[in-house]
């Protein structure tokens, strides 16, 4: 009897735990806990790309949401919902089956809004509200809460969103930038009935698309300033002003609308360039924005070829003479001549947008109505060019302009276009603490970050698809000691870095690893030696999501450091 006595006690403590466990764990109760990260602020201009989460790497949204099961049993059928009120109504974001204790799943929000909120033109505090419904081990439930955020006008563009311990470079404070063709706006009923006055009583009829000669495109381009200038229009000129929303530190501007620029007869240089863009998209023809440190103005590809006219030559108070249409032609080729030194010698100050491009990655504009009203005051601008005005306009754009090709392949595009790193031939050289070659459309800045002296250098593309950092390391004595040294400086300004030592190579210690900073994840190879009594080194990287892509590139660049 005995010998079976333990064999029935152990198979009861079995019994026992099994029961225990299903009490405890299986038959446990789910607990959900919900973090909403919500953005400060919606600009109405970039509805559309607010709702395509392939547009400019998914980073406009309306909220982040961390769903985490912190019981002890499992979530089910979780239905996730949001709603905007006067805006969105409610509308289902995903299904999550189930989430098993201490699982996680972070979904993000692109709202769709209606074109009709681009009708808002004032700034106003909303709200959002998300409702998940779902089901624990007692039953089902539901967990709702509301999140603020500020509702910008539709001429607003805000041009950094980043928060103000993050900007290091220029190029952050502009980190918006690419949203500018939301506001340019070909498809206007009133921008295209303004095209077809330019082309009929300036141009005589002839499209310049059809043609699409660079003769013919910088007639056309001419043509556009030409009517400004007969129709009096007057370039007032400032700046975005600063300003604070939540934790972010921001620059806004509020921009007229080209049909606005048209009818009110007066625009900023970004407006004025904006117009322009609209009307040669409008006729055919690709526009480019070209950007400097306080100023902005549009431009063509024709052909592989740049060129560029200065529409603030029509002056304004206190700006002196107005220039005719064909020094401003001129004043622009000496601008861009100057603007492409500039790239090469890397000031990443200097920007330009290939708006085709960035349309073709989802950054779309506006869509606006027909108004009357707007055409009756298109219908006096043009009337305001004479009776026999267009025979005055036409003369003065000639049919051949002999202006110099402007090559730009390869240079800063800010924001839109993506570099695949096939041209191993036009390469710039890297000299100083170490050494290497980079795509000459490599935006260069020296010592980008006063607050962080052990960032040498900075290259970044335009497109953010790739860049390329340089270091001294001052007080430390081997790689491993530098990199520590990067971990902490880096963690400083909340980014967190993780990474590997993969021995040497030549001279140089091998690092791979990858940064992460406000959910964005960066992937690199390091190379970093003793020098001097310090560590130098260079990381070459790109977005995790650019990575396969960069790779040709990243090896080009990394076969050259020395």
């Amino acid at each position: 009897m005995k010998k079976y006595l333990l064999p029935l006690v152990l198979s009861i403590a079995g019994i026992i735990l099994v029961l225990l466990h299903f009490l405890v764990a299986g038959g446990g109760s789910g607990n959900l806990d919900v973090q909403i990260q919500p953005t400060s602020y919606i600009m109405p201009a970039a509805y559309k790309v607010y709702a395509n989460e392939e547009a400019l790497e998914g980073r406009f949204y309306l909220c982040k949401l961390i769903l985490t099961n912190e019981g002890g049993g499992e979530l089910k059928n979780l239905k996730v919902s949001y709603e905007v009120p006067g805006y969105i109504n409610w509308t289902e974001i995903d299904k999550i089956r189930c989430l098993v204790p201490g699982q996680s799943a972070v979904l993000t929000v692109y709202p769709r809004f209606d074109p009709s909120i681009v009708e808002k033109t004032s700034t106003s505090k909303e709200k959002g509200n998300i409702r998940i419904e779902y089901e624990t081990g007692k039953g089902s439930d539901v967990f709702d809460k509301s999140f603020g955020f500020e509702m910008r006008g539709r001429n607003d563009i805000v041009y950094s969103s980043m928060p103000a311990n993050e900007i290091l470079t220029y190029p952050d404070m502009f980190e918006n930038i690419a949203l500018v063709p939301c506001f340019i706006t070909p498809e206007d009923p009133i921008i295209k009935y303004y095209t077809q006055q330019i082309q009929q009583k300036v141009l005589k009829g002839e499209a310049a698309a059809v043609v699409k000669t660079t003769e013919e495109a910088l007639r056309f381009l001419m043509a556009v300033y030409e009517s400004t200038r007969q129709a009096g229009m007057v370039y007032s000129g400032t700046k975005g002003i600063p300003l604070n929303v939540g934790d972010v530190s921001s620059l806004i501007q509020h921009i007229r609308l080209p049909r606005e620029v048209v009818t009110g007869n007066t625009g900023l240089c970004i407006e004025l360039s904006t117009l322009y863009a609209s009307v040669l998209s409008c006729a055919g023809l690709e526009p480019m924005i070209f950007f400097i440190p306080g100023h902005a103005y549009p431009g063509i590809k024709v052909n592989n070829s740049y060129y560029a006219i200065e529409a603030t030559g029509i002056g304004g108070e206190g700006l002196g003479n107005i220039m005719t249409a064909e020094k401003a032609l001129e004043k622009g080729m000496e601008e861009l001549k100057e603007f492409i030194q500039k790239l090469q010698e890397g000031d990443s100050r200097f920007m330009y947008l290939d708006v085709h491009e960035l349309n073709s990655t989802g950054v779309n504009p506006m869509e606006l109505k027909d108004d009357s009203f707007l055409r009756q005051k298109v219908d006096q601008i043009v009337a305001s060019w004479g009776g026999d005005g267009a025979k005055k306009i036409a003369p003065g754009v000639p049919r051949t302009t002999n202006y110099a090709r402007n090559e730009m392949a390869h240079s800063n595009q800010g924001g839109g276009g993506n570099y695949d790193g096939g041209d191993a031939g036009d390469m710039l050289s890297y000299g100083g603490i170490v050494s290497f070659r980079y795509p000459s459309h490599f935006m260069r800045m020296d010592n980008p970050a006063p607050g962080f002296p052990a960032l040498v250098s900075q290259l970044e593309a335009s497109d953010g698809s790739s860049s390329i950092s340089v270091y001294r390391v001052t007080g430390t004595s081997n790689p491993d000691q530098a990199m520590n040294y990067l971990v902490q400086a880096y963690y400083n300004f909340g980014a967190n870095i993780q990474y590997q030592n993969n021995g040497s190579s030549g001279n140089f210690v091998r690092y791979s690893g990858q940064t992460s900073s406000a959910g964005n994840l960066f992937r690199w190879v390091g190379y970093f030696k003793p020098s001097g009594g310090n560590v130098v080194g260079v990381t070459v990287g790109a977005p995790a999501g650019y990575y396969g892509q960069m790779q040709g590139t990243i090896n080009q660049i990394v076969s050259t450091i020395r």
